[in-house]
């Protein structure tokens, strides 16, 4: 009885160590300057002391097989970008963030995760999220961004209002319980609006409708009308903080949309079709293996022969506002298609994954927010949502399933 607690608690304390990574990168990460920096460190710490004093982790077999293909697509992304920096240089925190998470997951592969803890991390995520944004409001009054840029701050919040709608809407769990997360899901929509990223919100309420179709397709009379309340409180949320925080961004973008159809281009988005412009001639230059930094001397180069405006050399833009051109210019076809196939490996890994409905459709909700976030913005580029975007869906496709939400839960006596 002795033998089995002490092995109980041994692997209890080694799937804690495993998971100490993930935690940081859901948490304190986010609460502290600079704090992707500290990642791979936590890594390489994680991965010593549980082969110092677990030695290999225990693996699930099945899940094991189930994550190997996301595994490889991350490793094939990690050996283009590296060529790519070798050759034509580029972003060392990009390529380190995405090695160091490409060496967590193939040591950690097929390790299972308890439910609870993942919904206890995820609350704690969100509160982390709501308490910064609300802070710096307070503070400025203006655009949100934390300690990063506003937009791939507003796409980790965003990944996490979807992953705690999912499990709103479809986990199995009580009437009480769904109040009090909606508790926490009211200011965290509103956290996301304060960032007043136009190419992320908008992605994750045209989600957040999808989830609420699928809730409705499956014909689930009880659990939709306990859903209700979920739906008219996003509802509510929309109109009112829309209203409050969105109201200029929505002015400008019907200016900006204005000044297109007069052939002014020099707005944000004419400065975005441009580049995108641009980009075809570049890629047909350079199809292979891409620009990588020496993007900036190309477009120099159009400069110089006319094929590219005045206002958009002054732009001096550091990525192409495209998360997709981007990674071609860059990376060349070759990239372009190693993150294309990251994506679909991501969704088929979360989809397959035995996890409950809710970790699934959460998972899910994740991978096309990084999707549609990436036609204006370069996600995948900055550190902080590379760990978030590979953190968050290991850990819904490692989770185990558990549709009820028990680590919550008030137990009765027998």
């Amino acid at each position: 009885m002795i033998c089995q607690s002490r092995a109980s608690y041994a692997a209890g304390a080694g799937v804690a160590v495993a998971a100490a990574p993930l935690v940081y990168m859901l948490s304190l990460m986010w609460w502290i300057p600079d704090g992707a920096k500290y990642v791979p460190g936590i890594v390489g710490g994680a991965i010593l002391l549980y082969g110092v004093f677990w030695r290999l982790p225990e693996r699930d077999q099945g899940l094991k097989r189930k994550q190997w293909p996301f595994l490889l697509a991350a490793w094939a992304f990690v050996v283009v970008s590296a060529a790519s920096y070798l050759l034509n240089d580029g972003s060392w925190s990009e390529l380190r963030a995405l090695l160091v998470m490409a060496v967590y997951i193939s040591f950690f592969c097929g390790v299972r995760f308890r439910s609870g803890f993942f919904t206890a991390i995820l609350l704690v995520c969100a509160a982390g999220f709501i308490t910064l944004t609300f802070y710096q409001y307070s503070q400025t009054g203006g655009r949100v961004g934390g300690f990063i840029n506003p937009i791939p701050y507003s796409t980790a919040v965003g990944a996490v209002v979807l992953v705690l709608l999912a499990m709103l809407l479809f986990a199995n769990i009580s009437l009480w319980q769904r109040v009090a997360f909606g508790a926490i899901f009211v200011p965290l929509v509103a956290a996301l609006l304060m960032t007043k990223t136009r190419g992320v919100v908008g992605p994750v309420f045209v989600i957040c409708a999808g989830l609420l179709f699928t809730l409705l397709m499956q014909n689930e009379r009880r659990r939709f009308l306990k859903s209700l309340i979920v739906i008219a409180i996003l509802a509510s949320v929309a109109v009112v903080a829309g209203k409050t925080f969105l109201t200029d961004r929505l002015s400008q973008t019907a200016n900006e949309y204005e000044a297109l159809s007069e052939g002014n281009y020099d707005g944000s988005f004419g400065v975005r079709l441009q580049l995108w412009q641009a980009s075809g001639e570049l890629i047909a230059r350079k199809p292979v293996m891409g620009y990588g930094n020496g993007y900036r001397d190309a477009l120099e180069e159009l400069h110089r022969t006319g094929n590219l405006k005045e206002s958009l050399y002054r732009f001096e833009a550091n990525h192409f506002h495209n998360q997709f051109i981007d990674t071609t210019v860059k990376k060349g076809l070759i990239g372009g298609l190693a993150l294309v196939l990251l994506l679909i490996a991501a969704a088929r890994m979360v989809y397959l994954a035995p996890g409950a409905t809710w970790q699934r459709y959460g998972g899910l909700s994740v991978v096309l927010l990084y999707a549609g976030a990436s036609l204006t913005d370069v996600p995948l580029l900055h550190s902080q949502t590379i760990f978030l975007f590979f953190g968050l869906c290991f850990l819904l496709s490692s989770a185990n399933r558990r549709d009820n939400v028990e680590a919550l839960s008030v137990r009765q006596p027998d």
